[in-house]
């Protein structure tokens, strides 16, 4: 059976690819009119019918002349739509015949041998219809599946529930028992009580039965969107989960949850335009049933899910699309140079460096302590043996004295040089702030770069996860319809749980990055953040100057933007400023130890003290014969001393030997590490623009790979719907795709992490500066480029 179906397809290709290149003879030689049936007024079927007029006449052309009628209304009424349809059969001035809804594509088929060609574009579910359309060349059946059990299943997945509201239209006139058992089916032995709830042309007498805490919102074509939005509403307020078949239209209106079949009228109206201009060109139509595919994705309306209190799970939240509550207008939204500034002003990295910062001008103030007066105040009570006093020495048993020392040093090398050296240090902690500054803009932008690239990643997953679903329901769809077994269906049940995996995968390395992001800007760490994503994520917004693309274009510019930038580096990077600090403090250490064998420490020093208290032996003021008075002057109990002193040093035991050595040992060690410093700052920084040049070419190359790998994607789809290529040929293709997906994107953000790279090993990140900086430094560029120019000018004049 399958072989004789591929070969009937690939007949229909051929029929439908080649012939219309040939010369066949229409089988309508006059206006062609078509005539079309809907199952009532509604806004969808008016919208649809516009779609369909549209797209037919414009694929159509001038080749033929068509015309619509007016669609005329079942007014929900089978009987009514039935008749409307033989109606038109029989009519001589009608051609082709729509049925187009739902009801009427059920009644179309129950119409045996049409006389005229009878489009039926609405079949829902031919299981539940248990249509048996007998096969009549006349009879065009389009299978446009509502998944209902897929529905059910992702519901319950949601919201596990026990009672289910089946909302459904009235005007289907379904039979209430055998709806239930077919929903209750589809629920897979469930523990779950069904009850079917037809809704008329007013929703507003809904009532639901005691114990509903679940709806479901089937198809209501009958109802305005303004009605369906105050049941939702009305639903909503009860907290009773919503979960719409066109989810694309309810959940916007506060449904919790349903699939959004990406542009179904516009491939409907497609689907029906193509077969009415194959039947104005003579190629035979297929009387078996055409399937009609879709893209669908799960939207979760996320303000509803917070106001009636369900949290879906994660497996569910991160392959949907989510629609958010309204951002309120205060939210925060930042972009890369606020986020830049918000990491510099307050990363705590930062801050600790400041603070050591801070600690290196104490350090300053210290040196300069040694020049400024040092004065001491002394209180001293002592007591001394009986027989070592004299009252005539003033020298007492026990006394209180209280002393006050001046010194102020005059001059002193170590003193000196300990402030040029505390000076240089505290410069070089400066460029180690600057060191530090510089590694956290880099590390936010790349962390600001890694959040954008994972959201990237996460959407591209998603979307793959649901072009799997859209192959799962082609493959059941080709089971149910003869094309395939139950083999396809089985792998792609397999490619859609390592889909979900890898989405899940996706979510996580999403947050995580946000976490790194919110840790750099000392925000809390689960905190959300809004990016401002415009231009950020193109590559022009780092080399959107005609100057810099001129100098990564060819081999010979660049090679002047690698000396440039080295040059760049050399001079401004914190790192060599850093080293020629701590040289200039280590030469000047050197330089006091040359001069400590000779210069003298020079110092003034002065004291004053006075006995406030004395007592016992020798405390006493000896009274002397008059005649020996004037041989003794009487000492009092204030004593002061002031002098200059000068220090030389003669001998230390090789102590200034050993100093002089170490210091100038030091001095090579810096100069060598200078050299070391810059020698890995020119490899690396030259080694990094040539691996950014090449994640820059890379970008375009990896846009048309993705492009190609689309291209071939959708064209193995084509053959596999149409049973001419297998599943695995289709799971190659779209696997092609999804890599080459993810390398397009990877490409991008690889060569704006690389440029960050090259900014920061130039120690300046023109990309977040002020205009003025940024024209200032191509300015420079300009200039160095015309020099080189000019002494390749030089050097052409000297070799003629």
């Amino acid at each position: 059976m399958l072989k004789s179906t591929k070969h009937i397809t690939e007949a229909g290709w051929i029929f439908r690819f080649v012939l219309p290149f040939l010369a066949i003879s229409p089988i309508f030689a006059d206006t062609t009119t078509v005539g079309t049936v809907i199952d009532g007024q509604a806004e969808y079927y008016d919208e649809l019918f516009d779609i369909v007029c549209r797209e037919t006449l414009s694929l159509t052309g001038d080749e033929f002349s068509l015309s619509f009628q007016q669609p005329v209304s079942g007014k929900w009424e089978r009987t009514t739509i039935e008749k409307e349809l033989r109606k038109q059969l029989s009519d001589p001035d009608i051609d082709i015949v729509i049925a187009l809804g739902y009801i009427a594509s059920d009644q179309a088929l129950r119409i045996s041998n049409p006389s005229k060609p009878l489009i039926c574009p609405l079949i829902f579910d031919r299981a539940y219809q248990e249509t048996k359309a007998q096969p009549s060349s006349n009879l065009i059946q389009i299978d446009t599946p509502m998944l209902l059990k897929r529905d059910l299943t992702t519901f319950y997945e949601m919201t596990p529930f026990t009672h289910l509201a089946f909302l459904c239209s009235a005007h289907f006139n379904p039979d209430i028992n055998r709806a239930k058992a077919y929903i209750t089916s589809l629920l897979d032995l469930r523990s779950v009580r069904v009850d079917l709830i037809p809704i008329g042309d007013s929703s507003s007498k809904l009532v639901l039965p005691k114990g509903t805490d679940a709806v479901y919102l089937a198809f209501l074509p009958h109802l305005s969107k303004k009605n369906r939005k105050k049941m939702i509403g009305g639903l909503n307020s009860q907290s009773l989960p919503v979960f719409a078949s066109m989810g694309g239209e309810d959940v916007p209106l506060g449904a919790l949850a349903g699939y959004k079949n990406e542009r179904a009228a516009q491939k409907i109206a497609r689907q029906i335009a193509l077969i009415v201009q194959q039947m104005l060109l003579g190629v035979p139509i297929t009387s078996k049933p055409m399937v009609m595919s879709s893209f669908e994705h799960l939207l979760v309306n996320m303000n509803t899910a917070q106001n009636i209190s369900i949290f879906p799970p994660y497996s569910l939240l991160t392959e949907a699309t989510l629609i958010e509550a309204p951002i309120p207008p205060q939210t925060k939204v930042w972009s890369i140079n606020e986020i830049i500034d918000k990491a510099v002003s307050e990363n705590l990295s930062i801050l600790v460096k400041a603070r050591e910062l801070k600690t290196g001008e104490q350090e300053i103030e210290r040196a300069k302590t040694h020049f400024k007066p040092q004065v001491h105040a002394e209180t001293l009570f002592a007591r001394i043996d009986e027989d070592r006093t004299s009252s005539l020495l003033n020298i007492p048993e026990q006394q209180l004295t209280q002393s006050l020392t001046v010194t102020q040093l005059i001059y002193s090398e170590d003193a000196k040089a300990d402030r040029a050296i505390q000076e240089q240090l505290q410069l070089s902690r400066e460029e180690d702030l600057s060191l530090v500054r510089l590694d956290i803009i880099l590390q936010t932008g790349q962390a600001y770069l890694k959040l954008l690239k994972a959201e990237a990643y996460e959407n591209i997953q998603k979307e793959n996860l649901e072009r799997s679903r859209n192959h799962l329901q082609l493959a059941r769809i080709r089971q149910s319809t003869g094309y395939s077994g139950r083999s396809d269906v089985y792998r792609w049940e397999s490619q859609i749980a390592v889909n979900r995996k890898d989405v899940l995968q996706a979510d996580a390395i999403k947050a995580a990055a946000r976490i790194e992001l919110n840790r750099l800007m000392h925000r809390s760490l689960e905190e959300d953040i809004m990016l401002d994503r415009a231009d950020v994520s193109d590559p022009q917004y780092l080399t959107n100057h005609a100057l810099l693309k001129k100098m990564i274009r060819d081999p010979w510019h660049f090679r002047q933007l690698r000396d440039f930038l080295t040059q760049e580096a050399i001079a401004v990077n914190p790192q060599i400023k850093l080293i020629d600090h701590k040289l200039k403090a280590q030469e000047r250490e050197l330089l006091a130890a040359e001069r400590s064998y000779w210069t003298p420490t020079i110092a003034f020093k002065g004291e004053i003290s006075h006995k406030f208290d004395k007592s016992g032996a020798g405390s006493n003021s000896l009274t002397l014969p008059p005649q020996y008075a004037n041989l003794f002057s009487e000492i009092d109990d204030t004593s002061w001393s002031a002098g200059v002193a000068i220090k030389l040093p003669v001998l230390s035991g090789g102590q200034k030997l050993v100093r002089n050595a170490k210091a100038r040992l030091e001095v090579d060690r810096i100069r060598l590490l200078k050299r070391e410093v810059e020698e890995k700052l020119e490899a690396g920084l030259r080694a990094m623009l040539h691996k950014a040049g090449a994640s820059y070419s890379a970008i375009e190359l990896s846009k048309k790979s993705a492009f190609a790998a689309q291209q071939n994607l959708d064209l193995v789809y084509d053959g596999y719907s149409h049973g001419v290529l297998s599943v695995i040929e289709l799971l190659d293709a779209q696997n092609a795709a999804l890599t080459a997906n993810l390398l397009a994107t990877n490409a991008v953000y690889s060569f704006l992490l690389d440029y960050l790279q090259v900014e920061r090993l130039t120690g300046n990140f023109i990309t977040f500066s002020s205009p003025q900086e940024r024209a200032s430094w191509f300015n420079r560029l300009q200039h160095y480029s015309e020099s080189c120019k000019n002494k390749q000018q030089e050097r052409k004049y000297e070799l003629k």
